[in-house]
């Protein structure tokens, strides 16, 4: 199947995190949420959301990130593990035929790569990235990107949702995106 370059997959993760940097200990940091957001560039619209949750195997929830991300252990509990979530991501590529996958910086893009090669799981994700953080940058004229939130009201969006909720956060730089297509 050939993918369409004209449909993107924004995707956003939230990861277990620490309010301070001896808070974290030996832990490492798991992703917990997958965020996903299916943009259609020719149409210039939002297609659907998605949220995956996965349960963390290397670190606990601590209460700094519960409250930051709304995430709890309970949620996760119920959840699968890395290798039973990340085909779902599959099927997402596959069912809604995206050629290019985004996300706001490079935090995500290396938090996919090290899971992936911790768990010595294939890569599901098209080979195509797009940093839109540098992306929103270039297109506006500046030398570096903003925070996310900064960067919805440069095109005169507001803000939807909780910020640092994978799903609102893929969302809101999906709009982002297309806000950018329309000017281009």
């Amino acid at each position: 199947m050939r993918f369409d370059a004209s449909r993107w997959m924004v995707i956003d993760v939230e990861s277990t995190c620490w309010e301070r940097p001896e808070d974290k200990g030996a832990q490492e940091s798991d992703i917990i949420e997958i965020g996903i957001a299916i943009v259609d560039l020719r149409k210039r619209e939002l297609e659907s959301t998605h949220q995956l949750y996965v349960q963390p195997v290397r670190s606990t929830v601590s209460t700094f990130c519960t409250n930051l991300t709304g995430i709890t252990p309970e949620i996760l509990q119920a959840q699968g593990q890395f290798p039973e979530v990340w085909p779902r991501v599959a099927e997402l590529v596959r069912d809604h035929n995206t050629g290019t996958w985004a996300s706001w910086g490079d935090y995500d893009r290396n938090m996919f790569e090290n899971t992936v090669n911790w768990w010595n799981e294939d890569w599901l994700l098209p080979r195509t990235h797009m940093n839109l953080k540098q992306l929103e940058a270039t297109m506006r004229g500046r030398d570096r990107g903003v925070g996310q939130k900064r960067s919805v009201q440069a095109a005169g969006l507001t803000w939807e949702g909780r910020n640092h909720c994978g799903r609102d956060d893929a969302q809101m730089a999906a709009r982002v995106l297309i806000a950018l297509w329309e000017r281009r």
